[in-house]
């Protein structure tokens, strides 16, 4: 790799590397994510590869030729040996990534082509590596012309601080800034790893409602509930990457909107997702991550015209928070083999129950007047009952919803 244009040319097929050569279960996790939150997440996926790929190979590959270099990559990526939490994890990880940088980048490149920076064999001929400078904001056209693509990647993946080459050689960047400590990330979990399953069918979560722009602030300000901070911080870690971005706002409390489901449904419903946060008599603290408005309750199946029973998607979960912190995930995520009808049931609701959790039992039942509960054993999440007593009184519950406000 003595030339600029060869030690591009490695990254000029990167997105197969993400796409083609990465095992199924990668793949549908990123398509997930994609359907969310657009190309750039492609990117991420691939530098968060390569970051991989560099740790682990590349002091072996000093010296090695264009060719190996490149199928050395691929068959790391099919012989991927972390799991796909891990891949992701490092992915979302990556800061200071953003949409109008990468638009920049583009229309940069695409400004240097039209000058004639690139000449008619590709190479380049100026140093691609200065700081982006502000263009028309205007988003450009994708286009197919490799050498622009080859040139986007290197400067996200130089500015991402993962890996560059140099000199024919594949070495580690020197700079770590912007990349966060392994406390950080332990601290929050900056992951979505969860298919949307609606029914049995597939179908993308939308972004919160009534949540206008994400936040990068603190998400705790002015946030007072039943749970410490310890607690505060184990919860948001088990939550979607993208929810994160947003602040939590009580919706509705026990303790000043009355026990009522009706005004429970009344101040939540218009909120998606939402959480739902019990308290008891006894002391236990526990709830449910709801992935799916309560609206949903209303809603009829197209083919039959009657409501559904069960709503929601594969992203709800149950959780306890005291005495001991667990979290039961929706047991479909794992299963290597087809899931039944009675593990899709995630939620249901009207004028006399909430229910999170079914199949022959339920995850987390609350009556009319929330008052009384009872937790047990369901199918959907393979859960153990919430609390040591199955039948519990309420003290306290709460339902929290995700705004861009403060």
């Amino acid at each position: 790799m003595k030339s600029e244009k060869s030690n591009l040319s490695v990254f000029e097929n990167w997105s197969w590397f993400v796409l083609e050569d990465l095992p199924l279960e990668y793949v549908v996790r990123i398509m997930d994510c994609l359907l969310l939150e657009g190309p750039k997440v492609l990117y991420r996926f691939g530098l968060a590869l390569f970051g991989s790929f560099t740790r682990d190979k590349a002091k072996s590959l000093k010296g090695t030729s264009r060719d190996s270099v490149m199928q050395a990559i691929r068959t790391y990526c099919r012989q991927m040996r972390y799991p796909p939490q891990k891949i992701l994890r490092e992915a979302f990880s990556i800061r200071g990534f953003s949409r109008s940088e990468i638009q920049r980048l583009k229309a940069k490149i695409e400004e240097q082509i039209k000058a004639g920076v690139f000449g008619a064999s590709g190479e380049y001929s100026a140093d691609p590596c200065g700081p982006p400078e502000d263009t028309d904001p205007q988003t450009p056209d994708c286009d197919s012309d490799s050498s622009s693509t080859i040139e986007l990647w290197r400067k996200i993946e130089i500015k991402a601080g993962l890996c560059e080459f140099a000199g024919g050689q594949l070495i580690q960047s020197r700079s770590t800034e912007g990349i966060p400590s392994s406390a950080a990330q332990q601290a929050i979990s900056m992951t979505s790893n969860t298919l949307s399953i609606k029914q049995g069918m597939s179908t993308p979560q939308p972004l919160p409602r009534n949540a206008a722009a994400p936040r990068g602030e603190n998400p705790f300000l002015n946030f007072k509930c039943l749970l410490t901070s310890k607690q505060l911080l184990i919860l948001w870690g088990w939550l979607p990457m993208r929810i994160t971005m947003y602040q939590p706002h009580l919706l509705y409390t026990t303790d000043v909107h009355g026990c009522s489901l009706s005004t429970l449904y009344n101040k939540a419903q218009a909120y998606e997702p939402t959480i739902l946060i019990v308290k008891t008599l006894d002391g236990d603290i526990f709830g449910a991550y709801c992935s799916s408005p309560w609206s949903d309750r209303n809603a009829k199946n197209e083919m039959t015209g009657y409501r559904h029973t069960y709503f929601g998607t594969g992203e709800t979960f149950l959780f306890s928070l005291y005495p001991e912190c667990r979290r039961y995930s929706w047991v479909g995520k794992t299963s290597s083999k087809g899931v039944a009808h009675s593990e899709e049931l995630f939620m249901a609701a009207d004028s006399h129950m909430i229910t999170v959790g079914g199949g022959n039992g339920q995850g987390l039942w609350i009556d009319s007047e929330i008052r009384y509960g009872k937790t047990e054993r369901c199918d959907t999440f393979g859960n153990e009952p919430l609390t040591a007593k199955k039948d519990f009184e309420v003290q306290v519950l709460e339902v929290y919803g995700f705004t861009s406000e403060a």
